[in-house]
C-alpha cells in the first residue's frame, strides 16, 4: 500500500485480530494545508478599551446603535448568529447571508470583504469552544466554497481548538475580537459625518484588511491546490468505513482512540478506533516524523484517504480499514472531542466535614453526560476517604448514581492524605443545566475516633 514503511511483515496486534501486509516504499510528501493567519493571534486586548475616554465614546455611540449595547451573553443561538451578521455588516462586510437554522452544513453566516469570502460558524457558548466547532467550520467552508473558515464566539477557545485551527487554517474570532470590531464602530461614529462616507472596503478594520491582503497574495497561487482539497462532510464519515474505496483521494478529519502505535524511520503510524463508544470503525493513519502517542489517547487526524488497509482476522474474515496520509495528528480528550460541553456552570462552592472540604469547582453539561469537577482538601490531620466513584446526584427528586465512563478515563478521588488535596470528575447521566443539583459523597476518616458525615452540597 502506498506511503507506508517497506516491511515484509508488519504486525498490529490487539484483542481481536492480527494484521500483516506488504507495502511498497515511496517518497512521503507531507501534505501542506492551505493556511491563513489565525485571527486569534492577530490582535491583543487593547488597554484603551478600559480608558475613561473610550467608555465615554462607547456610551455616546451606543445611544444610537443597538449593536453596541446588545448583551450577547443573554442571546439565544439564532439571535447571536443574527447579531454576528449585523456586526460584520457594520464594519464593512457585504453580501452577507445566513444559512438555514437546521441543515446548515457547519456554517451560520457567509460574508464577503475585499473579494474574500468568509464562512463563519457562530457559537454563543457559556464555556470555551472546542475542536468540534473548528472541524465543522472547516467542512462547512469547503461545502459552501468559501475562501476562509471562521469560528466566531461570545466566549473563548480551548487549547486543542486553537492548535487544530492553526493546523488546518481556520480563523478564531473570540469575545475580545468582537470587542475589537465594536471599537471600530465606536471610533467611526465619533469621527463625525465624514467617517460614514468612506467606501465599503475602507470601512473594514485595518487588522482584517491586513489579513485579507495576505490571503489575496496566496489565493491566486493556492486556488488550484485548494480546489483539490475535497473534504468528506462530517455527516458522511461513517460511510467511509463501509466503503473506503469510494473515498480514496478525498480529505478527512477523524476523531479516534489510539489502539496501537508503530514507528519506523521517519514515519509514525497509528491504528485507532473512530467509533470510541463501541470500539469499532478502525482506521490506519501515518505521518512524517517521530511522534509519541499512547494507547487509549484521543487524537484528531486531518489528512487524505490514500488507500485501504486489508488484512485477515483470527477468524478468517477480511478486515478493511481506511488508510490516511495525515497532514496533522493532534492529541485531544474524550470530553472535548467526543462529548463537548454544551454549557458550563462555574460553581466554586464547598462544604466542610471534620476538617476536610469538598468543593464543586464547575459543572459541564454535554449531550449525553454531565461532568462535575470536584476537589477535596484535607486539613484534618488524618487520611480521609472520599469515594467520588460512589457519588449520588439528585435533581428534582430523582437520583443518578455516578457512572464510570471507562472510555473517557476521568480521574476519581479515593483517599486523600493529611494536609493534601486531590481533584476528580464525577460523571452522571445528562442533567438539566438550569435546575439545582444536590451532590452526595460518602466520607470517612482513618482515625476511627473522628465521625464524618457524608459531603452534601447543593448548587
Amino acid at each position: 500500500m502506498d506511503g507506508l514503511p517497506n516491511n515484509n511483515r508488519w504486525l498490529i496486534s490487539n484483542a481481536f485480530c492480527v494484521f500483516s501486509a506488504v507495502w511498497e516504499e515511496r517518497l512521503i510528501l507531507v501534505h501542506n494545508s492551505i493556511s491563513v493567519r489565525s485571527g486569534y493571534s492577530d490582535y491583543k486586548r487593547k488597554d484603551e478599551r478600559e480608558d475613561a475616554e473610550y467608555k465615554q465614546k462607547l456610551a455616546t455611540a451606543s445611544a444610537d446603535n443597538p449593536i453596541l449595547k446588545a448583551q450577547i451573553d443573554n442571546m439565544a443561538g439564532e439571535e447571536f448568529e443574527e447579531y454576528c451578521a449585523e456586526l460584520l455588516y457594520a464594519v464593512g462586510y457585504r453580501n452577507i447571508q445566513t444559512t438555514p437554522a437546521s441543515g446548515d452544513n457547519g456554517l451560520d453566516v457567509i460574508a464577503n470583504a475585499n473579494g474574500v469570502t468568509y464562512g463563519i460558524q457562530c457559537k454563543r457558548f457559556s464555556s470555551s469552544v472546542g475542536v468540534k466547532a473548528v472541524q465543522e467550520a472547516f467542512a462547512g467552508a469547503q461545502y459552501y466554497n468559501c475562501d476562509v473558515a471562521v469560528v466566531m464566539t461570545s466566549n473563548y477557545f480551548t487549547k486543542a481548538a486553537i492548535n487544530m485551527a492553526e493546523n488546518i487554517g481556520v480563523e478564531l474570532w473570540d469575545r475580545d475580537y468582537i470587542e475589537e470590531l465594536k471599537k471600530q464602530i465606536v471610533e467611526r461614529s465619533t469621527e463625525g459625518p465624514s467617517a460614514n462616507n468612506k467606501s465599503t472596503e475602507n470601512n473594514v478594520p485595518e487588522n482584517i484588511a491586513e489579513r485579507e491582503s495576505s490571503i489575496s497574495k496566496v489565493k491566486e497561487n493556492a486556488e488550484e491546490e485548494k480546489s483539490d482539497l475535497d473534504y468528506i462532510d462530517q455527516s458522511d464519515i461513517h460511510k467511509v468505513f463501509g466503503d473506503p474505496y469510494s473515498y480514496i483521494g478525498k480529505h478527512i478529519i477523524l476523531v479516534g482512540k489510539v489502539m496501537n502505535t508503530y514507528k519506523e524511520g521517519a514515519i509514525t503510524t497509528v491504528q485507532a478506533w473512530h467509533d470510541i463508544e463501541n470500539l469499532s470503525e478502525d482506521f490506519i493513519a501515518y505521518i512524517a516524523g517521530s511522534k509519541n502517542f499512547n494507547n487509549d489517547e484521543i487524537i484528531i487526524v486531518d489528512g487524505e484517504v490514500e488507500g485501504v488497509f486489508r488484512a485477515e482476522n483470527i477468524f478468517g474474515g477480511e478486515i478493511r480499514e481506511p488508510q490516511i496520509k495525515a497532514a496533522s495528528i493532534t492529541k485531544s480528550t474524550y470530553a472535548e472531542a467526543v462529548a463537548p460541553a454544551l454549557e458550563t456552570r462555574e460553581v466554586n462552592k464547598g462544604v466542610t466535614e471534620a476538617g476536610a472540604t469538598l468543593t464543586v469547582l464547575k459543572v459541564e453539561f454535554a449531550e449525553n453526560e454531565t461532568r462535575i469537577y470536584v476537589q477535596v482538601e484535607n486539613k484534618s490531620g488524618y487520611t480521609v476517604n472520599a469515594y467520588t466513584s460512589g457519588a449520588r446526584v439528585v435533581q428534582e427528586g430523582k437520583q443518578y448514581d455516578a457512572d464510570y465512563n471507562w472510555k473517557a478515563g476521568y480521574p476519581s478521588i479515593d483517599r486523600v492524605s493529611a494536609n493534601a488535596s486531590s481533584e476528580g470528575i464525577i460523571c452522571v447521566k445528562a442533567l438539566e443545566p438550569q435546575k439545582s443539583i444536590t451532590l452526595h459523597v460518602d466520607a470517612s476518616s482513618d482515625n476511627w475516633d473522628i465521625h464524618m458525615n457524608e459531603f452534601v452540597i447543593t448548587f
